[in-house]
């Protein structure tokens, strides 16, 4: 959601809030995406990302993915296809960890 930035509009912020909170849904529950989102209902961006991995929140999804493991190579790539620098990148993560500090 952070990584959204400040431009983004409710919606896209909303959307990209739901995509992260879904995103590790699959492994957590041993199922595939398509199967899973059969029975909740999520914006299209939402579903497109994490069933067929296209549309406009992808670039940002895969972000978060190359951090997770580690973080990857493929980050720089992906940080590119979402028009945003590895600065904004670091921004954007220290700000939630400062939300989510005890």
């Amino acid at each position: 959601e952070r990584l959204a930035g400040p431009v983004a509009d409710t919606e896209a912020r909303e959307e990209m809030f739901l995509l992260g909170v879904f995103s590790l849904l699959d492994r957590a529950l041993g199922q595939p995406f398509a199967r899973l989102l059969e029975r909740v209902w999520v914006p299209d961006a939402v579903r497109e990302a994490l069933v067929e991995g296209t549309g406009p929140h992808v670039p940002l999804l895969r972000v978060v993915e190359s951090i997770e493991q580690g973080p990857t190579p493929d980050v720089l790539v992906w940080l590119e296809n979402s028009h945003m620098g590895l600065d904004a990148c670091n921004r954007a993560i220290l700000a939630t960890l400062r939300v989510v500090e005890v």
